[in-house]
């Protein structure tokens, strides 16, 4: 014989053809899931370096109006120590007041560059990116209870709803191996061809079909397989009860920084904030009055531009929660049932 052709088909038991199938459109879902995740892991994260961008713009330009407040502030000190109607102490604090603000308007123009910088690694644009000044972010209303952001989660999630779909292809997985316990039948065509005809041997060609029956004889295989099989979802189910657990302490983090930063922002709006302008404005009049030193005005500045400084620190990181709030709920945190 000179040629010599075979076809065989396996055809599985339906129990392994239905798992197979049903654990297949499983990944497709689990991979749909995960594709949502990393969607919302983007949005996320450039929420959180725009805020800080933001509050780095603000901090440089509150840096820079104190800047120009505390330069004129050390020459009139230099100038009312001179004159022997000021003191050393008072010309002192005044030059360090300014060269710190130097050292801060320095450190937040080097961290404006490495943040943007950020940004334009995460959105893959160019190195060189300049952010203009960015406006306020609304805050929306802040969330009723620490259980209604769980319950909305649980319901959004989309990380969870990925390990449910890796639990039913382990279910799945499970079945496919407890149907190895079914025969499998196969059936072929064979075809053989050459020169038979030329030495009196008979036809040409000969056509033969085959049925076959694969039996599962190795018991300790198949019992393997299904221990693996079950293993694989045990993993499974221990792996979204861990998910679980972190998804929940990560919202209360979150949750807890948002309402403690929306507590400063009411404070420092409402108190501190107009509280350091007073007593700046205060300051001023007894100065020029010649009722209270000059320390006083200095101190008033100070306290002024820390409070400008921590009232953005603030307003950033009720930004950066509500942004990871929203990043577990899949919507906005106010409106969680």
């Amino acid at each position: 014989m000179e040629h010599l052709l075979e076809l065989e088909q396996t055809i599985p038991s339906p129990i392994s053809l239905s798992a197979r199938r049903n654990a297949g459109l499983a990944r497709v879902e689990e991979a749909r899931w995960r594709y949502e995740s990393v969607v919302l892991d983007v949005i996320t994260d450039l929420t959180e370096l725009l805020a800080e961008v933001r509050f780095i713009q603000q901090a440089i330009l509150a840096t820079r109006v104190n800047e120009e407040l505390a330069t004129q502030l050390a020459t009139a000190a230099d100038g009312l120590f001179a004159r022997d109607a000021g003191t050393l102490f008072d010309s002192s604090r005044a030059r360090s007041q300014l060269a710190q603000l130097k050292v801060d308007r320095i450190r937040f123009d080097e961290l404006l560059v490495a943040t943007t910088g950020q940004v334009s690694a995460l959105l893959d644009l160019p190195t060189h990116l300049v952010l203009g000044p960015l406006a306020p972010w609304p805050l929306g209303t802040e969330p009723s209870s620490l259980e209604s952001l769980c319950r909305a989660a649980l319901e959004h999630q989309p990380e969870l709803r990925a390990v449910d779909a890796e639990i039913v292809a382990a279910i799945e997985g499970v079945h496919e191996a407890r149907g190895q316990w079914w025969p499998e039948l196969m059936v072929g065509v064979m075809w053989r061809g050459g020169r038979a005809e030329e030495f009196g041997m008979g036809t040409p060609d000969e056509l033969g079909l085959m049925l076959g029956l694969e039996l599962p004889l190795w018991r300790t295989v198949e019992t393997g397989t299904i221990a693996g099989a079950e293993a694989m979802l045990a993993e499974k189910a221990t792996e979204k009860q861990a998910m679980l657990r972190s998804m929940v302490a990560d919202i209360q983090y979150a949750w807890l920084l948002g309402r403690n930063a929306r507590r400063l922002l009411v404070l420092y709006d409402e108190t501190l904030l107009p509280e350091a302008r007073r007593s700046m404005g205060n300051a001023n009049a007894w100065q020029v009055a010649r009722s209270a030193g000059f320390s006083d005005f200095l101190e008033a500045r100070s306290s002024f531009y820390s409070f400008t400084i921590a009232r953005e620190r603030a307003y950033a990181d009720a930004v950066k929660a509500e942004a990871r709030l929203r990043r577990w709920v899949g919507g906005t945190i106010g409106d969680a049932p």
